[in-house]
């Protein structure tokens, strides 16, 4: 066979071979599907819930972790709805995170409840000022509770949150801190087990502990810390 007919042939050849290899690759190592990806914002089908910016369990992200969870809708409870306020916690508005944008496109306003940095006397009790909320619970099961807040400083970055039954002596409470400071921010309230709530009527305090720390949003969630992680100001 001449040189130039060798040529021909491999010319013909190599990309046949190229091709098939190609197509074994594909049935023997099929693609992964891109679902619930971690650090994807958006929803995951059929829940209508944000998907998670985060994996604090450490497992397998995916539609899995989350249809495994029950389906009924979380419990939302936003600082605007607080029934009353007691010694110099306030309800007031500022501006949210430089992401959070309104409707128009600029940068979006959140309300919160606080105690003003410096507010408090001196040797007083804290938790003497507090919002008070109401929830109500129609469906009893475990709940894992969220609290969005923002911490002025390592001075101001820390608060209480309380929860009682309209028929239990004693409230569970809850302390929570971190070092993320001057952002809002979702931060987890009960352990790994959540918290059981019965149908009826609960009071949920936020008490200060210190001041210049805020709060606008409790979300009480059906799925486990594992699997969930909200990522918007509403969940």
């Amino acid at each position: 066979m001449s040189p130039k007919s060798r040529l021909r042939s491999y010319a013909i050849v190599v990309p046949v071979v190229v091709l098939i290899a190609a197509l074994v690759a594909t049935v023997v190592f099929p693609p992964r599907p891109r679902v619930g990806l971690p650090g994807s914002r958006g929803t995951v089908p059929g829940t209508g819930d944000a998907a998670p910016d985060e994996n604090p369990g450490g497992q397998e992200s995916g539609l899995a972790a989350w249809t495994a969870s029950p389906g009924s809708p979380p419990l939302l409870m936003r600082a605007e709805d607080v029934e009353k306020l007691y010694g110099k916690m306030k309800l007031t508005a500022g501006p949210d995170n430089e992401n959070v944008l309104d409707d128009a496109g600029r940068r979006a306003s959140v309300d919160f409840v606080w105690v003003e940095d410096k507010a408090c006397a001196k040797g007083e009790d804290p938790a003497v000022h507090r919002a008070r909320f109401e929830l109500v619970v129609d469906e009893p099961g475990t709940y894992y509770p969220w609290a969005r807040v923002w911490w002025k400083d390592s001075c101001g970055d820390s608060l209480a949150v309380s929860i009682q039954h309209q028929d239990d002596e004693e409230p569970t409470r809850w302390q929570i801190t971190d070092g993320s400071h001057q952002w809002w921010h979702w931060l987890c309230l009960a352990g790994s087990g959540g918290v059981e709530l019965k149908r009826g009527t609960y009071a949920v305090v936020v008490e200060n502990r210190e001041d210049g720390a805020r709060l606008s949003r409790i979300l009480f969630s059906r799925k486990e810390y594992e699997s969930y992680m909200p990522s918007s100001p509403e969940g």
